[in-house]
């Protein structure tokens, strides 16, 4: 519990392919135990955010973060209390990503 606030989450894309592609940044929506999270697609969905999520270049990798020391309220927002939580990244109804972190009471 007392290290939510170090949490920080990264999204990444790569261009494997060999022509520039749209990575469909904006179309992203994010769960928290397999329920839509308003909090998570806010925090990703808003701000600037680089043109190389439009148009990466082949062989290019492009990230983006929140939370960690510059925003610990994040992972304190994200894990209220103790338990078990899985993270999704979804794009058009498929999940892309998903990550299980565990919160504990004590140290």
């Amino acid at each position: 519990m007392a290290d939510r606030g170090t949490f920080e989450l990264r999204i990444v894309a790569h261009n494997a392919g060999t022509m520039p592609t749209d990575t469909q940044r904006h179309g992203l929506a994010f769960q928290v135990n397999r329920k839509g999270s308003l909090s998570l697609s806010m925090a990703f969905g808003n701000g600037l955010r680089e043109r190389r999520w439009s148009a990466l270049a082949p062989g290019d990798t492009v990230r983006e973060a929140r939370g960690g020391p510059t925003d610990p309220v994040f992972g304190e927002e994200l894990f209220p209390s103790p338990g078990d939580y899985e993270l999704g990244m979804l794009q058009g109804g498929r999940v892309l990503a998903t990550l299980k972190v565990k919160v504990v009471a004590g140290r």
